[in-house]
């Protein structure tokens, strides 16, 4: 077996599995996760010294490497419960990841080496194997250039893959994985092949370094950028249906309060001319009361997310309070105000709902604090339920996350307009969320005293 045999059969396999391994190991298995990757790994190693070399020419090892590559994407269809665009992102990054420590190692070599012709025709186009494998000291700085490489990319782009969502689209995606193959594959063929001086081989070697971490980066950044774009333009979305909610509710709200003042005229009409019994016109009154119960707190966008959540909490039988001067958040508009409080309310009715029936509470405060800032807190009771943050939000449980988990987003990001703070925390078995507004000299206004409402049974 000369050196290319053997660099194809269990050296490149074995460094390209591990480095696509970096990029794939937070993404969701199949069941028998474990046993399909050694299935898989076995797979691999065995399809990779099956193949034959036919030939030495750019050509043939361009085909023999992307023939490797694809089976390992393969597998990592039988291992994961992915897409295939996603699972090609990771391994294409993988590829880059393989082909850049490949680099630096022979780079290093070369230095290390003073220029030894024998490392210089060796590599793995040789037909003799390399002097790393016969020095002991080149050999564990073979290993050591590849603990340090794939360290580096791990925490560099691994971790941060793990934590972002995969929203690229088809298209895309499709021509960033298929112009990062051909330059993993088919350049570093052909710039090896037939640069194959001394000089070349260093210019093209750092050449290729450095097009491997700008490949990386370019293919994260494509990521990163897409993923913030379409979180932005979901935002708008989010954003104008709740505006377009809050004046149907207040339209609504207010059409209701008028029929329900009307009608309690009727109903004292009749009740005058003996055209309705006592009870009955007592039963009535009672029933528009509880329609038309609203909750005042000095703000009109406040009471009517307050006022729809008070309906909410009935019918869940949720326990609620409140402790609001609504007065002291007349600096925000009033349509920001009823889609932050609104999506808090709701986040914390969706938690108590998940609670048993006798532990399910939620609460607001709307107060001054020190300084001349104005606090607003809601929170609701979580009992020992495991929440996972991510850069300081709860992660989404629901299945499809990049349609969900924009509420608290929406919230931080009117905090953020008026240049308040948002902390979201658990502490003794309640979820949390504070926010702080610091509050200008002109815009303070002396509110009432805070307004308690009535708690939903």
């Amino acid at each position: 077996m000369d050196q290319l045999e053997f660099y194809k059969s269990f050296q490149f396999m074995s460094e390209l599995l591990l480095a696509e391994a970096i990029f794939l190991f937070s993404l969701q298995r199949r069941r028998f996760g474990l046993l399909r990757a050694v299935f898989a790994v076995a797979a691999s190693f065995l399809f990779a010294w099956l193949i034959p070399v036919l030939s030495a020419s750019p050509a043939y090892l361009s085909f023999m490497f992307f023939t490797l590559f694809i089976f390992t994407v393969c597998m990592t269809k039988f291992i994961f419960r992915e897409k295939w665009l996603k699972l090609a992102f990771c391994c294409v990054a993988g590829y880059t990841v393989q082909h850049l420590t490949y680099q630096v190692n022979n780079i290093s070599l070369i230095l290390l080496s003073g220029g030894d012709p024998a490392m210089l025709n060796g590599g793995m186009y040789g037909s003799e194997f390399s002097p790393m494998f016969s020095v002991p000291f080149l050999a564990v700085w073979y290993y050591f250039v590849i603990f340090l490489v794939y360290s580096i990319t791990f925490w560099t782009f691994g971790i941060r893959f793990s934590k972002q969502e995969f929203l690229l689209p088809s298209v895309l995606g499709f021509f960033l994985v298929c112009f990062l193959l051909v330059f993993d594959i088919v350049l570093n063929t052909l710039v090896v092949y037939y640069l194959n001086t001394l000089p070349g081989i260093i210019i093209a070697g750092v050449y290729n370094i450095v097009c491997c971490i700008l490949g990386l980066v370019l293919q994260f950044e494509v990521l990163l950028r897409w993923g913030l774009f379409s979180q932005l333009r979901l935002l708008r979305v989010v954003r104008r249906q709740e505006s377009e909610r809050y004046a149907a509710v207040k339209e609504a709200m207010e059409i209701v309060n008028i029929k329900c003042h009307d009608l309690k005229h009727q109903i004292r009409l009749f009740r005058s001319h003996n055209m309705l019994s006592e009870a009955t016109a007592e039963d009535m009154e009672r029933a528009i009361a509880d329609y038309a119960a609203f909750t005042f707190t000095g703000n009109s966008a406040l009471d009517i997310a307050l006022t729809e959540n008070n309906r909410t909490c009935e019918r869940g039988n949720i326990r609620v309070s409140y402790m609001a001067d609504g007065k002291l958040l007349n600096f925000m508009s009033e349509e920001d105000i009823y889609i932050m409080f609104r999506n808090l309310l709701d986040n914390a009715v969706e938690a108590a709902m998940q609670q048993p029936e006798e532990k399910r509470t939620m609460g607001l405060r709307i107060e001054k604090a020190m300084h001349g800032f104005v606090s607003a807190s809601v929170y609701n009771y979580c009992g020992e339920t495991a929440i996972e943050f991510v850069e300081g939000l709860p992660k989404t449980t629901k299945k499809q996350t990049e349609l969900h988990g924009f509420g608290l987003k929406s919230v931080r990001r009117i905090c953020e307009k008026y240049g308040g703070t948002m902390d979201v925390y658990v502490e003794e078995e309640f979820f949390n969320v504070n926010m702080l507004f610091p509050v200008r000299a002109e815009e303070k206004e002396e509110g009432a005293a805070p307004h308690s409402a009535r708690a939903a049974a």
